[in-house]
């Protein structure tokens, strides 16, 4: 609540000036005429109240246009301003607004819907337990117990320990506060008391109601209410607390805490399906599964679901596909290189609707309500795995400065594929575009498209990294990524290019390979200072698959002669790097180094492509007692690339 959360706004308010957690653009803004009166949110609500009340006719440009500016004095001004108080007025008139699946409240169709929303969020997080009733959208999403469920006074100890993440695990929710399950639910609308000693007042601890925190103010439609959680700070021995959404309970635990166990006493809510790997035992899960409570939780080791209880009403014993995603996280940790046993569990929570994509990553990992149900089928995850959870544990996984641009959805895969291989019986094909016949096709469509970084997708970039990985293994990766924690915060790359130059260099240097040509012709825009140079000492990869499609510089020596008789002799020539797609090789002889200009020379032959290793080629015809030099060229579309020195022998 940034009304009285952030405290500027505790000092500025009364005045009139309130802080927003808006931005603005960078840059200069044109100044042009006067915006529209309802650009005020004070007027903007007088016009919204008068059109509810059918006593004008706004456009609807305006509508949406006022809901805009409306919706941050909402949130933000003093709970006794008259903005409340006019939006509380419009609220009234309109009525309860229920977005559902069904019938989801469209912005841009119905914006003043969207004040009657923002309303219900600010009393939400603004009024005290008292002052709360049950919002009529609670029992449609997350949904209630059944009215004659018996309501608990139950005492939940949890760790207090949250050392939290390194922020360069970016895409992980790293400072989040640690939610820690009660196995309670919290009834819409209930007060509920809780009850803790003094010695834990104060320690950072909140109460959360609510798992489902994504915020939905940015869809298009929407399917449920936008935001559906709370937490109150633990500052007192004992609070009373109220949703008017209710939902699962948690005792949130920050980031630096150092506390043992921490113990709560909590009086007025409802049990829920709670399952602990190692801990809950058969007898008790088949009693706890059914709780009254519609939404469930399944802990293990290293992650923990939050799923609706219609999904484990008949589940006889969650310990074995837990334990499968317990492995899935231990393989994770293995591929990043970090301890098996994790600062918090991750978190996979489904919801009706979420705030961007199918799933995304985060804290918690957040699926759709189509996800329990293959997370639960054990017998699948061993066959073919999870895709998309697999991707999002991974993005939970990455280190942000290894992410190049337009990589963030491609490095991801290297954990879903990992995770795959490791545990599933498809190994490398849980997805089609990793199967060997279809990534071909995918490398050389985008070969064939002029191989442009403008072209990148996630699956066809993804084909560089499993290219690598094919050749040298994971245990590149697990060389590199150790690399990149160890570097202070001043030494690690800051922009895209020090990314780049920074991964092609660290490796190179774990190959044991100049992979320098490598990332060119993948259209890395590696640098020639901060990476080319520096790769250039090592030995070339001559096993590089890219090679079938691209020229490489190539590289040739001019070895002695042998076999030397009348009138011929064998000349050989030591080919080093052979200089990839188109490359040949031409041999050139004359009675003195004429250097490294064709033309110059006397004779020459084209022998053909070059092939790694030892060539040679029988010259016949010679002039007895004539010195003969000679030296061998490969060219391809790169350029030409002569022996550095020329060999010589007198005929017999």
């Amino acid at each position: 609540d940034v009304a009285t959360g952030f405290k500027a706004n505790l000092v500025t308010g009364p005045s009139g000036i309130t802080w927003s957690t808006e931005t603005a653009k960078q840059g200069a803004a044109t100044i042009g005429p006067p915006p529209p009166q309802w650009t005020n949110a004070w007027f903007g609500l007088k016009l919204a109240l008068m059109h509810a009340k059918k006593q004008t006719a706004l456009q609807l440009a305006a509508r949406v246009s006022l809901t805009v500016h409306a919706a941050v004095a909402i949130r933000v001004l003093p709970w006794s301003d008259e903005v409340l108080s006019l939006a509380k007025q419009v609220a009234a008139v309109i009525g309860p607004v229920v977005p559902t699946k069904a019938k989801p409240v469209v912005a841009k169709q119905t914006p003043l819907k969207i004040i009657v929303l923002r309303y219900d969020e600010r009393r939400h997080m603004s009024l005290p337990a008292a002052e709360l009733s049950a919002h009529e959208a609670a029992a449609d999403f997350p949904g209630m117990p059944a009215l004659d469920a018996p309501t608990v006074t139950q005492t939940v100890s949890v760790s207090g320990k949250h050392i939290g993440l390194h922020k360069n695990f970016a895409f992980g929710g790293p400072k989040a506060g640690a939610r820690r399950p009660t196995g309670l639910y919290a009834p819409a609308g209930k007060e509920l008391t809780i009850t803790l000693s003094q010695d834990l007042t104060n320690k950072g601890l909140r109460l959360l109601i609510g798992a489902h925190s994504d915020k939905l103010w940015n869809k298009d439609k929407i399917e449920r209410h936008p935001n559906i959680t709370r937490s109150w700070p633990l500052t007192q021995t004992q609070s009373t607390v109220s949703s008017i959404y209710g939902g699962p309970i948690y005792i949130q635990v920050p980031v630096g805490s150092n506390l043992a166990t921490v113990s709560v006493t909590i009086d007025g809510a409802v049990q829920a399906p709670l399952f602990i790997l190692g801990k809950t035992t058969p007898s008790q899960w088949l009693q706890s599964r059914d709780a009254p409570a519609p939404w469930a939780e399944l802990v293990g080791e290293h992650v923990a679901f939050t799923l609706p209880s219609s999904h484990v009403r008949k589940l006889e014993d969650p310990s074995a596909v837990m334990g499968f995603w317990d492995q899935v996280l231990e393989v994770s940790a293995e591929l990043a290189v970090i301890p098996k046993t994790r600062p918090r569990r991750e978190r996979i929570c489904a919801d009706r609707q979420i705030s961007a994509g199918y799933m995304h990553s985060g804290y918690p990992i957040m699926t759709h309500l189509d996800a329990p149900a293959a997370q639960l089928d054990l017998a699948t995850l061993k066959e073919k795995g999870n895709w998309g959870l697999f991707h999002e544990i991974g993005h939970n996984h990455q280190w942000r400065p290894t992410v190049l641009d337009k990589t963030t959805e491609v490095t991801v895969n290297l954990w879903s594929v990992h995770s795959c291989e490791k545990l599933t019986a498809k190994k490398s094909g849980c997805h089609p575009n990793t199967v060997a016949a279809k990534a071909k096709t995918i490398i050389e469509t985008f070969v064939n498209g002029g191989a442009k970084y403008a072209d990148w997708t996630p699956w066809n970039a993804l084909q560089m990294y499993l290219q690598l990985k094919d050749a040298f293994g994971w245990n590149l990766f697990q060389k590199v990524w150790p690399i990149y924690y160890k570097f202070s915060a001043n030494a690690e790359p800051k922009n895209n290019q020090t990314r780049v130059d920074t991964w092609c260099e660290q490796t190179s240097k774990a190959a044991g390979k100049d992979l320098g040509r490598f990332f060119q012709v993948w259209a890395v825009p590696v640098s020639q200072k901060g990476c080319l140079d520096k790769v250039a000492p090592l030995p070339p990869w001559l096993a590089d698959p890219m090679r079938a499609y691209f020229a490489y510089p190539a590289s040739v020596d001019v070895l002695d002669p042998q076999e030397l008789q009348s009138g011929q002799a064998k000349v050989k020539w030591q080919v080093n790097d052979p200089g990839g797609k188109g490359a040949i090789l031409t041999l050139f002889w004359a009675a003195k180094d004429v250097g490294t200009v064709a033309a110059n020379w006397s004779n020459q032959l084209k022998i053909g492509s070059p092939k790694q290793g030892v060539g040679t080629h029988l010259l016949k015809g010679l002039k007895t007692a004539q010195k003969v030099f000679y030296r061998v060229q490969i060219s391809n579309d790169l350029g030409t690339y002569w022996s550095a020195d020329a060999s010589s022998f007198v005929v017999k």
